[in-house]
């Protein structure tokens, strides 16, 4: 997701024409002073969602793409923001940043940038209501919705002491995935490909992954040569899935494995070994 260090950019957003997404929102100003239930709704929404950046001072069309720029008195609104966040909800908001770039025309005037990430305290109510981001806006979450963000929430589970579903694990499964090719002698030839799949297979996250090759006997030499290491990653979120393209090595010992490693969400380290056949 494209984050918006400074004025360049901003201009780069309004050029390019860039549309909101679930991620990204463009707000013309601030709303008045002492009105604040639309900034609460849009910084809760998108921690209710998957996080992202609201930027204030752009003014979009009526497809949601970056129309203009409209810089404003930005003096104090940071703290505002903040404030907002801090003491507006039913949970109290951490931002990650909220940035101030300073307008062409000064006398005070430029634009804010928030970044709010995805909350491990969701949902955050206001008034009563829960919101999340779509691609078009706002809306009130579902009941449904709710109860999925409390489950997945593991700062509502360390609240009330519960433990929520299977602990994050880095689980590696070996692919070989077949392809035709035409030889020198123009003959139509079946092969293989070879893939580690590397996936969380919890339902919390990971982070600090990394992975090698074990075997009890044979030469290194021996051992396939990963083409591309996707490791070590920050972090590893449920269901996701990383693929590694190997080479095998003619003559690789048969009781290949692969070792894996992680932290948990306790920040324990942990480690399980996996038998490779192709």
């Amino acid at each position: 997701m494209f984050i918006p260090k400074n004025l360049e950019d901003l201009k780069r957003i309004v050029e390019e024409r860039i549309e909101e997404s679930v991620r990204l929102e463009f707000k013309r100003q601030l709303p008045a002073a002492g009105k604040n239930d639309d900034l609460a709704k849009d910084l809760a929404a998108m921690a209710n969602t998957e996080g992202g950046v609201i930027v204030y001072g752009i003014e979009q069309d009526n497809m949601g793409r970056a129309k203009e720029l409209c810089p404003f008195a930005v003096s104090g609104a940071s703290e505002r923001i903040t404030l907002v966040a801090q003491n507006s909800l039913d949970e109290s908001l951490s931002l990650a940043t909220v940035r101030s770039i300073v307008s062409e025309e000064g006398k005070g005037l430029g634009f804010l940038v928030v970044e709010v990430p995805r909350s491990n305290r969701a949902p955050h109510f206001y008034q009563g209501t829960a919101w999340g981001r779509t691609a078009k806006g706002n809306a009130p979450l579902t009941r449904r919705r709710i109860g999925e963000l409390f489950i997945r929430s593991p700062g509502f589970a360390e609240e009330f002491g519960l433990i929520v579903g299977r602990p994050g694990r880095v689980f590696v499964k070996p692919v070989a995935e077949p392809y035709e090719e035409t030889d020198s002698r123009g003959r139509l030839k079946t092969r293989r490909r070879y893939y580690l799949v590397f996936q969380n297979d919890g339902e919390t996250d990971v982070v600090d992954a990394a992975w090698e090759w074990i075997t009890a006997n044979g030469p290194e030499s021996l051992l396939p040569s990963a083409l591309e290491d996707p490791f070590p990653l920050e972090l590893l979120q449920p269901g996701v899935q990383v693929r590694v393209q190997v080479n095998r090595a003619m003559g690789e010992p048969s009781n290949l494995k692969v070792r894996t490693r992680w932290r948990d969400k306790d920040g324990k380290q942990r480690e399980q070994t996996w038998p490779v056949t192709w």
